[in-house]
């Protein structure tokens, strides 16, 4: 298996953006700090995705053509917890705060327990600290 953080097992971390070049920026980061992770850009692949991939961490943008952040973000809530799987959440948009804080509300409310929110654009080291700081609340 494949280190991780703290010398465990790689945590499954799954970006959704539909930018793909931001998605793979986020992916470098956090494959860079140990993560086991892939990203996807096509919104419509998300729950396929999540179903198959069971990640324990999402990067999730909340403004997608077609598809809002916020749905998916429910969705991730109630599926997880049908699923008795936690997962942490780290909703990334250029949105604006009051949208992020709605995606956050949706999401607690979906059941999901550990909601970061970050601002577009990102910087590589604020990002690194975010995931690295969920690692350590995921029980391994």
């Amino acid at each position: 298996m494949n280190s991780g953080p703290a010398g465990t097992r790689a945590i499954r971390v799954l970006i959704m953006d539909d930018n793909a070049e931001f998605a793979d920026f986020v992916c470098e980061v956090a494959r860079y700090n140990d993560f086991n992770a892939t990203a996807i850009s096509n919104p419509r692949q998300f729950e396929e995705r999540c179903a198959a991939f069971r990640p324990e961490i999402v990067v999730l943008d909340i403004q997608m053509p077609g598809v809002d952040g916020l749905q998916l973000a429910q969705w991730l809530g109630d599926y997880m917890h049908a699923k008795q799987h936690d997962v942490s959440l780290v909703i990334l948009s250029g949105r604006g705060e009051e949208a992020i804080q709605l995606c956050k509300s949706v999401a607690a409310i979906s059941g999901i327990k550990d909601v970061q929110t970050l601002t577009k654009p990102v910087e590589f080291a604020t990002l690194s600290k975010v995931l690295l700081s969920m690692a350590k609340e995921i029980e391994i």
